[in-house]
């Protein structure tokens, strides 16, 4: 059976994922809420800014065929209002971690000749999006990742693709919400 991991897994796009994916194949999913993560038979709590060296453990420990990096973070506001720290921050989860990941599952997907890499980017890396520019420059550095991923994995039967959703009704959206000038109508 596949083993199937799914970052950020305990709320929003990730959990969908999950159980959307969970009679496919064994579903180990990660994120930093260990009481949502309990319904998952198989989870890791990792926050991958703090201690992803537990998570790429694990992937080593459950021989991961297929990796669906999901964790991300949000920031709004305008450029010249951004930390450094809310830069390296976001940097961290959305582009660093993933790479850190991919690193650590290819060795075992090149060895089996087979693999999935899924990175859940955003519309905001492919168009941009005012007062997200951090954001954007995340998920359009993810875009570049995983194009030129594609063709380095390729010959060992390994596919890596980015998916890039719109807005989705998520509790990272809601929090974006709050903190612009747009509502749900706009």
């Amino acid at each position: 059976m596949t083993n199937i991991l799914i970052t950020g897994g305990s709320k929003g796009i990730g959990r969908a994922i999950a159980e959307e994916l969970k009679e496919t194949g064994n579903i180990f999913v990660t994120g930093r809420n260990e009481k949502l993560l309990k319904d998952f038979k198989n989870y890791c709590i990792c926050d991958l800014t703090q201690n992803i060296e537990i998570l790429q453990q694990y992937i080593k420990d459950n021989n991961i065929d297929v990796l669906i990096n999901n964790a991300g973070e949000y920031i709004y506001g305008e450029i010249d209002k951004i930390t450094m720290n809310n830069i390296q921050h976001i940097f961290e989860t959305n582009v660093i971690a993933p790479i850190k990941l991919i690193s650590t599952s290819v060795s075992y997907m090149k060895a089996k000749k087979w693999g999935r890499i899924i990175n859940i980017g955003s519309i905001s890396g492919v168009i941009g999006e005012a007062y997200a520019t951090s954001y954007s420059a995340t998920k359009s550095a993810f875009l570049g990742l995983t194009k030129a991923l594609a063709l380095e994995v390729a010959p060992y039967g390994i596919t890596a693709n980015t998916i890039n959703p719109g807005w989705v009704e998520t509790e990272l959206a809601e929090k974006g919400i709050e903190e612009s000038d747009f509502s749900k109508e706009d």
